[in-house]
């Protein structure tokens, strides 16, 4: 049988109507769309990632999940997640306000969603940021249903939901049932759990496009919303030449920043984690190394290690910041 190695994935772009131009210059792509996001790694039915590099290439992760299983995953994970890929990573750029919507926890996804397993948990690493840029994020009082549809009547956003301004590499983590919207000007990456369940609340008034219709969901948000939810708040870790940084624990990911020099390199012992590695490189390029395996990585790039490796060495050839996710 072929061995295993470090996968890259071919993205996923979508257009949306509160999309930028981020994506097109970062991916170099001829098209004058306004692309809102990038599914870099996915296991969504009919949305899976693609392997682009070594003889795996045209498999995508499920399909590479049901041979080799654990191998891939990690033994506690697979034996939680089967042959679904737990995570799904993605960029995110945004030209307008993006609905104020919720998501599920994993109990609400499935008495609202039969086919669907788990919710979605979420963090927010923001890359660059407008000036002034915005979000909303929880609820700025105490309040039911009747009272955020009393505020929203009355168009008064701010008066019912935070208003938090972001800068780059700021972060926050977003906890199911949590209400949230991305402002303008926001380009960032998204780490959350397996699921695409959406429910709007408000959408900006936007005109209705026919062929690609946005409906409110407002029965399943207002079941769903917590009302009683400890606000988060936005975290920043300073900026560390050669160094790994823990920026969240939480039970469905772990994510750390990596940030080396040019010419350094950082060697890490992953065997006892027992689970998959994935690097998001938001910046730079240099290599990825695993046993006799070497992968030319570059920004916009979202590398997986399979969990059967012992170490990984991360090489930078231009200055390269990174995310690194994984499952404790």
């Amino acid at each position: 049988m072929h061995k295993l190695y470090p996968f890259k994935f071919k993205p996923q772009f979508f257009q949306k109507v509160w999309g930028g131009k981020n994506l097109t210059k970062l991916y170099h792509l001829e098209n004058d769309d306004t692309l809102g996001e990038a599914w870099l790694l996915s296991s969504i039915e009919g949305k899976e990632s693609e392997i682009i590099n070594g003889e795996w290439a045209g498999n995508n992760i499920v399909e590479m999940i049901e041979v080799f299983m654990d191998d891939i995953l990690g033994e506690h994970i697979f034996y939680t997640y089967g042959d679904t890929f737990p995570l799904l990573i993605k960029l995110i750029d945004t030209s307008e306000w993006l609905s104020i919507q919720v998501h599920p926890d994993d109990n609400w996804a499935k008495k609202l969603e039969k086919q669907q397993t788990c919710g979605k948990n979420e963090l927010w690493y923001f890359i660059k940021t407008a000036n002034n840029a915005q979000i909303l994020h929880g609820l700025s009082r105490l309040a039911d249903q009747d009272i955020i549809m009393k505020y929203l009547n009355e168009k008064n956003i701010e008066g019912i939901f935070r208003n938090i301004n972001v800068s780059p590499h700021s972060y926050i983590y977003t906890p199911a049932g949590t209400v949230h919207a991305l402002g303008p000007g926001l380009f960032l990456a998204e780490i959350q759990q397996t699921s695409d369940i959406t429910y709007r609340i408000y959408d900006w008034d936007r005109p209705q496009d026919p062929k690609n219709p946005r409906p409110l969901h407002l029965d399943k948000a207002f079941k769903v919303i917590n009302y009683d939810a400890i606000p988060e708040d936005l975290q920043y870790q300073p900026i560390i030449a050669d160094r790994t940084v823990n920026l969240f624990n939480g039970e469905n990911f772990v994510i750390n920043r990596i940030v080396l020099s040019s010419g350094k390199q950082i060697e890490k012992d992953i065997e006892p984690f027992d689970s998959f590695f994935v690097y998001l490189i938001l910046n730079g390029n240099g290599k990825i190394i695993c046993d006799t395996y070497v992968v030319e990585i570059m920004a916009g790039d979202c590398c997986l290690i399979p969990a059967c490796f012992s170490n990984v060495i991360i090489q930078s050839d231009k200055d390269i910041l990174a995310l690194e996710v994984y499952i404790q």
